[in-house]
């Protein structure tokens, strides 16, 4: 075998020219195979193992991490931002979210499911139904494997969502006693018949429809029931990355620059909190009284959930989409999320305290 670049022969067996060092036998990387694939990949995760450790201190924690980050494993900031949440309704969960739940604004029950302690497949993540040829892509039906749970959570309650698709998701979950499609303002479901109420959808509720939210909360709730509940703060706004680069470019005339930023911001600054006054005027009439607030997600933390994965996404599930008809999306996951397990990690501690862009709210029916 010639070497291309001293031009002298060597033995067919030799893998490195012998007077050069050029590499003459090294197989291209074009050539590697899927199984020779696999191997790689397993081999990695192998060896990366080893330096796993604690990043929360507490394995119900370190699970729900986890779970979050292999189910929204394309979309890390997703499950940073939830895991944030989890993190405090951990702590809440004996005394605040008791059997029987109304996840209200259920989604597609996965957030919950893992919240409660359910389990997820690693061969299964939150993106069988995406359809990139609507505005909302979730807004599908997925696919639900028969052993898409390792292990199922405990009885959580009741789930609603205004999106049929989303409730049937999260009714095949089968998690829920029962799932139904509506709306939160005339909830179809029996007076007193739930313990607690959960819902991370109140920042959606035009201000002129909060009364109706809360009043039928109450109807549904059990008399000493809580209602627990996210909200933006004050400093939600001031936190967001796209609009207020967006604004900074209107104030120097650049319109151009403030229409393409103002289009990634895709909304989220028309998010709307309740403010304290409005709040208290709210429990006063609807026979709650305020029993917690924590605050939640600093500006940082903000910036990396505005800015995120969302506009890879498209790439991204093609690739999931490809790994999976070779066979190799068990092991490319694994890779993901232990590249990303430690390097976001930081983004998810310490996010609790004054000065939060949420709160996780108790009220507790009178």
């Amino acid at each position: 075998m010639k070497c291309l670049v001293c031009k002298k022969e060597n033995k067919r067996t030799e893998i490195f020219c012998s007077f050069c060092r050029y590499p003459l036998g090294v197989k291209k990387i074009s050539e590697i195979s899927q199984k020779e694939l696999g191997i790689a990949l397993d081999s990695l995760i192998f060896a990366t193992a080893k330096k796993r450790k604690k990043l929360f201190g507490g394995k119900k924690l370190e699970q729900i991490y986890d779970e979050l980050l292999y189910a929204y494993w394309l979309r890390p900031e997703s499950a940073l931002f939830r895991f944030v949440e989890a993190k405090i309704l951990l702590g809440m969960k004996k005394k605040y979210l008791k059997y029987p739940v109304l996840d209200l604004g259920c989604g597609d029950g996965i957030f919950t499911s893992i919240l409660f302690g359910g389990k997820i497949n690693k061969n299964y993540d939150s993106y069988s139904g995406v359809d990139f040829s609507q505005n909302d892509v979730f807004n599908t039906k997925a696919a639900i494997p028969k052993d898409f749970f390792e292990r199922k959570p405990p009885a959580i309650g009741f789930g609603l969502d205004i999106k049929e698709n989303s409730a049937e998701n999260a009714r095949k979950l089968g998690v829920y006693d029962r799932v139904e499609t509506g709306d939160a303002r005339h909830l179809p479901f029996p007076n007193g018949s739930a313990s607690s109420v959960f819902s991370n959808i109140i920042d959606d509720v035009k201000e002129k429809d909060l009364m109706q939210v809360f009043s039928e909360a109450s109807r549904v709730l059990k008399k000493n029931g809580y209602f627990v509940f996210t909200v933006p703060t004050e400093n939600f706004k001031k936190y967001l990355f796209y609009s207020n680069r967006a604004n900074d470019f209107r104030k120097k005339g650049k319109m151009k620059e403030y229409a393409r930023f103002i289009g990634m911001d895709r909304g989220r600054s028309l998010w709307q909190g309740i403010p304290e006054k409005k709040l208290k005027n709210i429990l006063g009439k609807t026979s709650f009284k305020m029993e917690k607030k924590i605050e939640y997600a600093g500006p940082e933390f903000i910036q990396l959930w505005d800015t995120g994965f969302r506009p890879f996404f498209h790439h991204l599930i093609a690739l999931r989409n490809m790994l999976l008809k070779n066979s190799l999306y068990l092991p490319a996951k694994k890779v993901a999320v232990a590249i990303v397990r430690e390097y976001f990690s930081s983004f998810a501690r310490g996010q609790t305290g004054r000065g939060g862009a949420f709160a996780i709210i108790v009220v507790k029916k009178i």
